[in-house]
């Protein structure tokens, strides 16, 4: 009888377990909607995977690529996709599909990252359990379960019960419309309803266009731990590289396209360039190639700011022009041509020529100290080294026109007085010598006291 009690007692609670994922683990997200389509296409030749991050998932089209090459290519690149559910997804598709060859979305940060992401891996997990196998579905959540930077603390138990950590707002109108979606669409239309829409082939291009202003405001310089593999992280890559060639899948290492500022905001000796040199010679010696479009020569390609749509990624129309330029190379590299010389070497030297192509002011902030009687500005910008820039200032107390308190100067400090307590809104224009308008512009609401 107490066998039978306990026996009950375990249904309930996975009922209620199961019944709390329906209502609280939000639907149709894009790793959702992307496993969906890639199982809707379960009897469809699939020969080539991209994976890896974001980057690839909104830079890269793959029907671009299918069309130029000839290829049959699937995009299982998701948002924050760590190097564990890359090699998931490599695993997956070659099972699946005996795919001949992989596009690995190589940015940076994949390098010194982590890779400690809960809600994202648990969300690659649900995804990959769609297509219905038990042991897939086993296999993926294990997986994350068993991974050391969850295990054996309270986020391997997380992986039982995800709608503890990845959830709708706790109020009954989000939860009512994530119960009415799981009800009525399908996890590529609940997609579409945040206007993201996933391709036949697992593309979601996003849409607008940063503003450098804004994002100066959150400006850093690249920490000295960015510049080395994070402990483990390349030992994740010798392992996915020796299962590609143990299954005979060509790999590609791609990185797409940055905007100059972060870039430039690599500054030690050789920046991102000597940074990403790592990459390239994991590449290298794994007998694959480092396409590092980041640093691609401005006559093969050259986006405009226009392109991106946030400080690291390119909007819908960006990637298709890149993703054009990436299939003229991938011929090159297919027909065994050294593709090397369209882009700017992993050197300092080639870190150099690089700086020296920069036309823009890439980004401008500042800084401040309070004192007792004045507030002390340090303005940063980045640019070309032979570029000469020039600052001008202004002040407004909230809610009043801003006046002009220095004039354009090539003065990186300024000291503006203040008396008592209050709150002054300053701005720093940057323009290069010779133009009549700023280029950049931004804008803090300092308080002094």
């Amino acid at each position: 009888m107490a066998v039978l009690w306990l026996l009950l007692v375990a249904i309930a609670a996975v009922l209620v377990n199961v019944s709390l994922f329906y209502v609280l683990v939000p639907y149709g997200g894009q790793t959702e909607a992307i496993w969906a389509q890639y199982y809707s296409l379960k009897s469809e030749n699939i020969d080539t995977l991209i994976a890896g991050s974001s980057y690839g998932m909104e830079c890269i089209d793959p029907e671009i690529l299918d069309r130029e090459l000839g290829w049959s290519t699937y995009s299982l690149a998701t948002p924050f996709q760590t190097r564990a559910a890359t090699m998931r997804a490599v695993r997956d598709a070659y099972e699946d599909h005996h795919i001949k060859r992989l596009i690995l979305g190589s940015g940076i940060d994949k390098m010194f990252n982590s890779d400690d992401g809960l809600e994202y891996d648990l969300s690659f997990a649900h995804g990959e359990a769609l297509g219905g196998s038990l042991p897939r579905f086993l296999a993926a959540y294990t997986d994350v379960a068993l991974r050391k930077q969850y295990f054996g603390n309270t986020k391997s138990l997380a992986v039982f019960t995800p709608w503890l950590v990845w959830h709708v707002d706790h109020t009954r109108e989000a939860i009512e419309e994530n119960l009415a979606m799981r009800a009525s669409l399908s996890p590529q239309e609940a997609c579409g309803v945040q206007r993201l829409y996933v391709t036949e082939r697992g593309h979601i291009p996003h849409y607008g266009q940063v503003n450098l202003d804004v994002v100066a405001q959150s400006a850093t310089v690249a920490p000295d731990s960015e510049y080395e593999f994070i402990e483990g992280a390349r030992e994740q890559y010798l392992e996915l590289f020796e299962y590609c060639k143990a299954h005979d899948i060509q790999v590609i290492m791609v990185t797409t396209p940055w905007p100059d500022y972060s870039l430039m905001r690599y500054e030690r000796e050789g920046g991102y360039a000597v940074a990403m040199a790592n990459f390239e010679k994991l590449a290298a010696e794994n007998d694959s190639v480092l396409l590092d479009f980041a640093l691609v020569r401005p006559e093969v390609f050259e986006p405009t700011i226009e392109d991106f749509h946030d400080a690291w990624h390119l909007n819908g129309e960006g990637a298709e022009k890149f993703t054009q330029v990436l299939a003229d190379t991938l011929k090159k590299v297919e027909a065994g041509e050294d593709v090397s010389g369209q882009f700017f070497p992993h050197t300092v030297a080639g870190w150099n020529e690089y700086l020296n192509t920069v036309k823009d002011i890439a980004l401008l902030d500042f800084s401040w100290k309070v004192r007792d009687n004045a507030i002390d500005l340090s303005i940063k910008s980045y640019e070309a080294p032979s570029t000469q820039v020039e600052y001008e200032i202004l002040a407004a107390a909230p809610g009043e026109e801003p006046v002009v308190v220095r004039s354009y100067s090539a003065e990186k400090t300024f000291s503006y007085p203040v008396e008592g307590q209050g709150a002054v809104n300053i701005t720093v224009h940057a323009r290069q010598v010779g133009a009549t308008d700023p280029e950049r512009s931004t804008t803090y609401l300092v308080e002094y006291m």
